[in-house]
């Protein structure tokens, strides 16, 4: 009996057995004969990723504040979840032979590979322009190598496209650039744009030069952007344009400090930092005006010409090419003509007759100054014809001129602009002329501008200020100016508010030959910040060495600043981090 029972349960298996072949075949052969269309279940495309509200990111390569670079990536990897990384940086070495340069290396870390997307670089560089390979031009680059472990901790499974960037790209070619990577990407690319922001200044300086640079991203500017003062202008206008492209045009601003702020040092040469990131939606986190710098009397003849004359960009090294730079206004005092042709210095400071070396345009423009007042006694010293050719020398360098040395006319006053903020600068040569301001004041203040007055006015090397110059101060503000700031003294004078409105009477010389005494070696660069309910400025004292400015640094400077808080009516603190910095409610 249980052999015959075994005998059916094997037919039985065998039966469903076969049962089983046949609708597997069937089935088989329904599906070759109706084939499942993709649409029917919705499949994305084989490239595609899910939608990232995230375009591009800002970071820091500076190791002082990875771990604050560490949380950004943590923050912004709940939103971005790319196949590939565009990791941009500035070329800090200047390696390589092109432009913009990548590689195809593989990034050995501790306990990860990040493996390059080989096949989009090999599109990138395939038409042999733009875009060029070369291994050895990332050996030392801290702007790649610096990110790449955030890379692996939070995008684990993306690959990349490294990039440096020359600070010498041209704009159209950033947009070249970006165009490319958008047609090579398609949607599976995020950039990561590693950018240290302003170097080598004190603290509150670099605060007034990031407002510009996050003004930049906020405006979706990239010409504003390639004017900022970072380590990387470029990198910064084609995160802009990359914003663009894909629709993500709301910069969020996560945080923005600087090293001298952390460690409380607001003297010394700082780093500054910005980290955010571009998203689909949002709104506009900070609060950012129009910014300015300005400084003294600036004299490039007599002993400047003589001891500089092979190189007169060294008279004015100390003070750095990046102090003027990024902001809307920077203006000096051009105490002098610009000579066609080449000059012969003489070891002398006797002549009171001025005529300045054909390099000093390119020595302003090396400085980042956009505009120089000739409203002074001494842009005539060599009559209509030199003149002139102090206007052409400033143009050919892309500097605006400002002010007349003996008359009000169409070029006393110049205008700055962005969105609804705007600037105006008038400049007179008090010593030649007393025309009235208040119409022209109150014509600009119609305009909505930030009216700023800048007199050659007051009485040599006297450290306080006359009545009649402040009568002038009063009469203007009451016009509706609202910055007076003067030169002409040759010595630092004492400042005041008025109305809310500042005044400083005299900033002294920037640079000058005038080594007789210590006031004279002395002088004040003030930069500043507009906002809407206020106006924020920075007090910089200079110091005069060997003929050379350069910032002053030290109990002297605080001494200087506390004497110029006292006349605006601020309280005197000590010297941690900001006592450098006023904030007057407009």
């Amino acid at each position: 009996m249980k052999n015959v029972s075994k005998k059916i349960l094997n037919n039985w298996h065998f039966f469903f057995a076969v049962l089983a072949s046949i609708v597997a075949i069937g089935a088989i052969y329904y599906a070759l004969k109706n084939p499942i269309q993709p649409e029917i279940l919705n499949l994305p495309e084989a490239k595609s990723f899910p939608t990232s509200q995230i375009s591009t990111i800002i970071v820091p390569h500076h190791d002082l504040v990875s771990s604050k670079r560490d949380d950004l990536f943590h923050k912004a990897s709940a939103s971005a979840k790319p196949k590939t990384i565009i990791l941009a940086s500035t070329n800090h070495y200047n390696a390589g032979d092109h432009e913009v340069q990548t590689t195809l290396k593989n990034w050995k870390l501790v306990n990860s590979i990040i493996e390059p997307d080989s096949i989009k670089i090999k599109k990138l560089v395939s038409s042999g322009e733009l875009i060029f390979e070369d291994e050895m031009a990332f050996s030392r680059e801290h702007g790649v190598t610096n990110i790449l472990a955030d890379l692996a901790k939070y995008f684990p499974d993306a690959q990349i496209i490294p990039l440096t960037f020359k600070t010498d790209i041209k704009k159209e070619n950033l947009d070249k650039v970006a165009t490319r990577l958008d047609e090579v990407c398609g949607n599976d690319c995020l950039l990561v744009s590693s950018i240290d922001f302003s170097h080598y200044q004190p603290g509150a300086l670099a605060e007034i030069h990031d407002s510009l640079s996050i003004r930049s991203l906020e405006n979706l500017n990239e010409d504003q952007a390639l004017k900022a003062e970072t380590d990387s202008p470029e990198v910064l206008a084609l995160s802009i344009k990359w914003a663009k492209l894909k629709q993500t045009k709301v910069f969020h601003l996560e945080e923005n400090t600087n090293s001298g702020k952390i460690a409380n040092e607001p003297d010394q040469e700082s780093t500054s930092y910005v980290f955010g990131w571009f998203e689909k939606k949002g709104q506009i986190t900070g609060e950012h005006g129009m910014t300015f710098v300005i400084g003294g009397d600036m004299m490039f003849d007599r002993l400047i010409d003589y001891n500089f004359h092979k190189n007169l960009k060294d008279s004015v090294k100390n003070l750095s090419d990046r102090l003027f730079w990024g902001t809307d206004l920077s203006l000096v005092n051009l105490e002098g003509p610009i000579s066609s042709s080449e000059t012969r210095p003489f070891h002398s400071n006797m002549t009171m007759s001025f005529n300045f070396p054909p390099s000093t345009g390119n020595t302003l423009k090396w400085l980042h100054v956009n505009t120089a007042s000739l409203a002074n006694n001494h842009t005539y010293n060599r009559g209509l014809t030199g003149f002139k050719n102090t206007l052409n020398v400033l143009e050919e360098n892309n500097i605006n001129s400002v002010g007349n040395p003996s008359e009000l006319n169409n070029n006393s006053v110049v205008r700055y602009s962005d969105g609804n903020q705007k600037i105006s600068v008038i400049a007179i040569n008090l010593l030649e002329t007393d025309e009235d301001l208040v119409e022209l004041i109150e014509t600009e203040k119609k305009n909505d501008s930030f009216v700023i007055v800048f007199p050659h006015w007051g009485n040599e090397y006297q450290p306080t200020h006359s009545k009649a110059q402040e009568n002038l101060a009063h009469k203007w503000i009451d016009a509706g100016a609202d910055f007076i700031i003067g030169s002409h003294p040759h010595v630092v004078q004492d400042a005041e508010v008025y109305k809310g409105k500042p005044i400083f009477y005299s900033l002294g010389n920037l640079i000058f030959d005038q080594t007789f005494s210590k006031p004279t070696q002395r002088g004040l660069i003030v930069a500043g910040e507009i906002l809407p309910n206020k106006i924020k400025l920075v007090i910089m004292p200079t110091v005069t060495k060997n003929l050379q400015p350069e910032l002053l640094r030290g109990e002297e400077k605080v001494e200087i600043i506390n004497q110029i808080k006292k006349g605006l009516g601020q309280s005197v603190v000590n010297s941690d981090y900001g006592y450098d910095i006023i904030e007057l409610n407009k």
